[in-house]
């Protein structure tokens, strides 16, 4: 038998072995009508060669195009563990708790469609968990196509941890890079429902890791971890993506602030930011997130 041939054979025997064993890290995507996006989301997957035990798990977030038949087709041919699942109610933050039922990895692994995975990504991952204090991380997020508008991106290279008594900046931790101790997250009920893309309110993200830090789990930016991302934004989406972002904010906030005890370091975080802010002259972007503040807790009462 050739040499590929031979690899190919140890490589799904491997991936059945993994099927129904321990697993370290759980890469976690969710996509809606991602067909243009997912081949090239695809390729950098199939780059990974990380050496700790890993899975993939894919949700298709009630897609109306051929996303889901990609999604099964991929799972087939490649040699490692990859889980298909359906998500019925809309929004990132209902779609990701779905995934997180199906993940079986100690440390989750989020990114989004329209990112592009670093060959050593999940590797990274499983080192910044080694630490037992630390429940949350996020890192470097580039931009793909230099065409695109700087949003969604965090170019920091030097690292830098957070914990209950340290204000955490504003987009340190995105979605289309951050990783989970997995109990950790389940620990604090996974994501709200309400938030992120295609629900009420975004920054679905933001919510989870607060009531971690409430928790004393310590957050780290690891710059080692590296996405890029390849999301098509011109700069004239840069003016409503910010306006959905900071009303998405000031929603977080305001539920945090309804059922987290004490309120205390919440309010003072988020006050905190907002004094930033007015400093640096971004009176609108303070002005939004009392718009998405207030909304919620009318959204909150109307509801009952």
């Amino acid at each position: 038998m050739q040499t590929k041939q031979v690899i190919q054979t140890l490589c799904f025997q491997n991936k059945a072995a993994l099927e129904e064993g321990k697993i370290d890290v759980s890469l976690i995507t969710c996509a809606y009508n991602a067909e243009a996006r997912l081949d090239a989301f695809f390729f950098y997957v199939e780059a990974l060669r990380p050496s700790c035990r890993w899975e993939v798990v894919l949700i298709d977030n009630r897609s109306t195009d051929r996303t889901r038949a990609m999604m099964q087709d991929f799972a087939r041919r490649v040699p490692f563990p990859v889980r298909v699942v359906r998500a019925d109610q809309p929004g990132a933050g209902a779609a990701r708790n779905e995934g997180m039922q199906h993940a079986r990895g100690e440390v989750f692994c989020f990114t989004d469609d329209d990112c592009y995975v670093g060959p050593d990504l999940l590797d990274v991952g499983m080192r910044v968990f080694q630490d037992p204090g630390v429940g949350y991380a996020g890192g470097r997020i580039l931009l793909y196509d230099p065409e695109d508008y700087p949003l969604t991106v965090n170019y920091q290279t030097v690292p830098e941890s957070w914990g209950h008594d340290r204000l955490l900046r504003p987009g340190m931790i995105q979605g289309a890079n951050m990783m989970f101790r997995a109990s950790a997250l389940r620990k604090v009920g996974g994501f709200d429902p309400d938030f992120g893309a295609g629900a009420p309110y975004t920054c679905e993200e933001l919510e989870p890791v607060i009531r971690m830090q409430a928790d004393g789990w310590i957050g780290r930016h690891v710059p080692e971890a590296v996405v890029q991302h390849h999301h098509g934004r011109k700069q004239a989406d840069a003016l409503k993506l910010n306006r959905n972002y900071q009303i998405g904010t000031g929603a977080c906030y305001a539920k945090i602030l309804c059922t987290l005890r004490p309120r205390w370091p919440t309010l003072r975080n988020w006050l905190g930011w907002q004094k930033y802010y007015m400093q640096i002259g971004k009176f609108s972007d303070v002005a939004m997130q009392w718009n998405g503040f207030f909304s919620y807790l009318f959204r909150r009462k109307a509801k009952g």
